[in-house]
């Protein structure tokens, strides 16, 4: 996800690949959390999707890194922590299928980052913690009036030549912005601008996304997305 300021600032995060990942509008996630140091931060997340959607994942992007996975979750299982991850540090709930939370313990200053969650059906080994997903710049700053434009690349393969560029504004549930496609040119933005924003898809593995005469309300998270075939599942924007 990513940022644009009165100035402007953007703050991208490198990618999370789910299939079946939609508009946002059915995964509700608290918002943005305040904590002193040494406090607890508990972070709510549910979704609407149905129940056999019983598996959860938290992601974690500090800013200069990539996102990694904190743990994976089901109802009623034993949690799974990825490496450099402790129950201790991040507990997390999940007590039925719709529904579940993570909290950061202790707060130190370098727990501050960006912090999400994403629902699954059933196991994919294709969900990764963004290792073979590159969202670049990391940081952007730009001017009023100025363009920003955010590159993608993958190294799944050239099977996954399609991609999806996502925003959120601060307040607001993500929102799928535009579907591109390896060989066609003309783009799906559904209910967005083409003249506000603008994308290309040169190979399989890249693409790009550019937000054109920036404005203080452009600021928000913007990030990338790859599939291996159409999901009509993505197209609920």
């Amino acid at each position: 996800m990513d940022t644009v300021r009165h100035g402007l600032h953007s703050w991208l995060l490198f990618l999370l690949w789910n299939k079946g990942l939609s508009d946002g509008s059915d995964v509700t996630q608290t918002d943005i959390l305040w904590g002193k140091k040494d406090d607890t931060a508990t972070i709510n997340c549910s979704h609407t999707k149905d129940s056999t959607y019983r598996q959860m994942y938290w992601y974690r992007q500090l800013p200069g890194e990539s996102m990694k996975q904190i743990v994976f979750t089901t109802a009623f299982s034993k949690h799974e922590y990825e490496s450099g991850f402790s129950v201790e540090k991040f507990p997390a709930t999940k007590s039925d299928a719709l529904t579940g939370s993570l909290t950061v313990e202790k707060l130190p200053p370098e727990d501050s980052g960006v912090y999400f969650c994403a629902v699954s059906q059933h196991s994919d080994t294709s969900l990764t913690d963004g290792s073979d997903v590159t969202q670049t710049p990391d940081i952007l700053w730009k001017n009023k009036a100025d363009s920003a434009t955010i590159s993608c690349s993958h190294t799944k393969g050239g099977s996954y030549f399609q991609m999806y560029w996502y925003r959120q504004l601060p307040g607001e549930t993500m929102k799928l912005i535009v579907f591109t496609r390896l060989g066609n040119k003309d783009h799906d933005f559904g209910v967005f601008s083409k003249e506000k924003f603008s994308a290309t898809k040169p190979d399989a593995e890249s693409g790009t996304f550019t937000v054109n005469n920036l404005e203080p309300e452009d600021k928000g998270l913007y990030f990338c997305a790859v599939s291996e075939h159409s999901d009509t599942d993505t197209f609920n924007s």
